[in-house]
């Protein structure tokens, strides 16, 4: 067993006064973040004593506390997502068996549908923490090989799975981004995704750690993520591509301070990343998984971007290979599935000959930067040939007026399989299918040129942007 001192007592002790945390509410120090936590920890620590805990709250203090409280009792916090519709988290919660659910007001009825479920003690953080003497529990400190975090996948392809994450995990992956990245004493971290997703949460792991500030937003907001680039001194940004364009999709953005945007949790296209650099925006395209505790591979913002899918070298801790359909080691520059070993990895992801196998299709060049190009599972075979979809994707990117695009297979009975893609025009742009077809024939092989070809509203998503393909098909025309 490997120890650590607790994380967020450790920075009280050496940063006291230096801002932790700054919300709408205010600016909550080290100092005050530790006062708060150990309040909540001595409630929970009552509560069913090493049971595990699923938090059901939405961006905010109290979700940073609840966390923390977790991580200093040494009890596995689960994080559900608390936009879930209550027929979606019933499962989850009958897959983690948690013993407590916290709430608050506003999740409330999601909450006690999960406690429910799995006969757990419903704690509602609006009331229940006053009955808390604030003593502050002392304890073994933290264990690096004990569970700190449950986060569920993404569930692009199926149902969300449950995986667990060591507090080690944590550690090296918050150590391997700053090995990156660079961390300064003054980083300020903006968080706008949701903390219930892995890339939220490790941007709080990562700050507390490091000793730097995180600004966390309830969630998206445009005006609010501008202001807090041009006049709150943010150096550091964790974006998904849609919310990247979003920002891009207007006015000059002011970003004085920024030294990096992180840009995960879905491939960007190459266009957009280009436009964000001369912008102002520093991007730094990012692959990672929630098996792997964040970032597998990135691209530093000072380094060539080079092509879609591209993301730099493995971070520190983490070693990559690619590997082909027999399972032999590809060299440099071929394309197979990605896997991937290292501190960062989940143990209970990890494949009997020590490798994650991440379904992911991709190449090493011979600088060792990994390009990734897709889910194994998203090629489409068609007439006996191989399709990447992120190929034809960045075809179509390319063609004026094309706000996104998503490739998916398509059944045919003919073929087995054909090409289909779903096409966001720009608003006011005057795209056509027939420009989006001379596209296709100037630069595709005739097997690759998609076969249905659909103008629509918006493409279906997951919470942090990743493209659900398997719904792809129900899509038609506005």
């Amino acid at each position: 067993m490997m120890v650590q001192p607790d994380w967020l007592g450790r920075q009280a002790s050496a940063r006291g006064g230096h801002a932790a945390v700054v919300t709408e509410e205010g600016v909550v120090s080290f100092a005050q973040l530790e006062r708060r936590v150990a309040v909540f920890a001595a409630r929970l620590a009552e509560i069913r004593p090493g049971a595990s805990v699923a938090i059901v709250l939405e961006n905010g203090l109290p979700l940073v506390e609840a966390v923390l409280a977790c991580v200093r009792l040494g009890r596995p916090a689960i994080s559900f997502d608390p936009r879930l519709g209550l027929g979606e988290a019933r499962p989850l919660a009958a897959s983690t068996v948690p013993g407590v659910v916290i709430a608050s007001g506003a999740t409330r009825d999601l909450a006690r549908a999960v406690a429910r479920e799995v006969t757990a003690e419903l704690f509602c953080f609006d009331t229940d923490t006053h009955a808390a003497n604030g003593a502050r529990l002392p304890g073994p400190g933290i264990d690096l090989d004990s569970v700190a975090l449950v986060v569920f996948s993404s569930g692009t392809s199926g149902s969300p799975k449950p995986i667990e994450l060591t507090a080690g995990n944590l550690l090296w992956s918050a150590l391997g981004s700053a090995a990156r990245l660079g961390s300064r004493p003054d980083d300020r971290w903006l968080a706008c995704l949701p903390l219930s997703h892995l890339g939220g949460l490790s941007i709080l792991f990562r700050t507390v750690l490091l000793g730097s500030t995180m600004i966390l937003h309830r969630g998206f907001d445009l005006p609010g993520v501008r202001h807090a680039l041009a006049e709150e001194g943010t150096t550091m940004v964790s974006l998904v591509p849609t919310t990247l364009a979003r920002l891009l999709d207007g006015s000059a953005v002011s970003a004085p301070a920024l030294r990096c945007a992180l840009i995960g949790g879905a491939s960007a296209p190459l266009d957009l990343l280009e436009r964000a650099r001369a912008g102002g925006l520093p991007a730094a395209p990012t692959y990672g998984l929630t098996e792997t505790a964040s970032q597998v591979a990135t691209l530093g913002p000072d380094e060539v971007l080079g092509e879609t899918g591209r993301v730099g070298a493995p971070l520190l801790p983490t070693e990559v290979a690619i590997v082909d359909p027999v399972g032999q080691f590809a060299g440099a520059g071929e394309v197979g599935q990605i896997q991937v070993r290292g501190a960062t990895v989940s143990r209970a992801a990890l494949a009997p000959d020590g490798w994650l196998h991440t379904g992911d299709l991709g190449r090493i060049d011979s600088s060792g930067a990994l390009t990734v190009l897709g889910r194994h599972d998203d090629v489409i075979v068609t007439g006996g040939e191989n399709v990447s979809p992120v190929e034809v994707e960045t075809v179509l990117a390319r063609v004026a007026g094309v706000a996104e695009v998503a490739v998916a297979r398509v059944a045919d009975p003919v073929w087995g399989q054909v090409v289909g893609a779903w096409v966001v025009p720009n608003p006011g742009a005057s795209l056509t299918l027939a420009h989006l077809r001379e596209a296709c024939r100037e630069t595709l092989a005739t097997h690759k040129r998609p076969r249905r070809l659909t103008l629509v509203d918006a493409l279906p998503r997951t919470a942090l942007g990743k493209i659900r393909r398997q719904v792809l098909a129900s899509l038609r025309e506005p």
